[in-house]
């Protein structure tokens, strides 16, 4: 039920092993009504994706497997903002063709230094990536939820999203796509970022990922978290950790 791994890469622009070495963790998390797992995440040299199908497609896995594929292959080619666009789009035509539907939400290093890196983000549906600076956890992409929409227009608050009987509805994913989120950021040597599907996120706190983060596997840890939280759903996370990060002091 539960696949992880951990490691350290150098990326784009690295001139020694130490100074932009980013530390990286992964995990996925069979939920707890007994299907498959239809999670997916994957990381090559510079790409770190992770994908949630939607269970009410024909072939959610495969829609899943697939855009992870897509995103660590060789196709398309390019770089930046042009080939995270091209991922998606390619992701989605494969969705169809197997009669399914899938979230993805990944990262590309660009570049790197000792003091950060320059990333290309891509997403549509409504897993997410966060970086946590000075202790604070901030999204870095936006939800296609239908939840989100409301909290945008003021009718529910953030709180009352994560409880919200709507909260699975995704407005557009893989397979059936009609918006995405394709966007660089430039991250520092002391971030953390945390790529996760909506059963890492929903129902967790900033507090409750911070203290996952301290914990010897944190991608693990906050699998495991979201379903102690509640959740049901299959939960995966990739937690990657700047060179220069530190862990918080511990949340009371």
């Amino acid at each position: 039920p539960r696949l992880s791994w951990r490691g350290q890469g150098r990326h784009m622009g690295a001139e020694t092993p130490t100074d932009t070495a980013w530390r990286y963790f992964g995990a996925t998390l069979k939920n707890t009504r007994g299907y498959e797992n239809q999670d997916a995440f994957g990381r090559n040299a510079h790409t770190y994706v992770v994908a949630d199908g939607v269970s009410c497609s024909r072939n959610p896995a495969a829609a899943a497997q697939g855009a992870v594929n897509v995103a660590l292959s060789a196709v398309p080619a390019g770089n930046g903002t042009d080939w995270a666009s091209a991922v998606i789009e390619v992701a989605d035509r494969r969705a169809r063709e197997v009669n399914g539907q899938s979230t993805v939400t990944g990262l590309r290093f660009l570049a790197s230094d000792a003091d950060g890196a320059t990333l290309v983000v891509f997403q549509a549906g409504d897993s997410m990536l966060l970086r946590v600076r000075d202790g604070v956890v901030d999204r870095m992409t936006e939800m296609h939820s239908l939840v989100e929409g409301l909290v945008k227009c003021g009718q529910i608050t953030r709180a009352q999203a994560k409880r919200h009987e709507n909260s699975n509805i995704v407005t557009s994913v893989l397979g059936y796509l009609s918006d995405k989120q394709v966007r660089r950021i430039h991250v520092q040597a002391t971030d953390a970022l945390v790529l996760c599907t909506d059963g890492v996120h929903g129902l967790l706190e900033s507090a409750d990922i911070l203290r996952c983060l301290a914990t010897e596997n944190p991608a693990q840890a906050l699998c495991e978290a979201g379903q102690a939280a509640g959740s049901s759903d299959d939960a995966t996370a990739i937690v990657l950790f700047g060179p220069r990060y530190v862990s918080p002091p511990p949340v009371a």
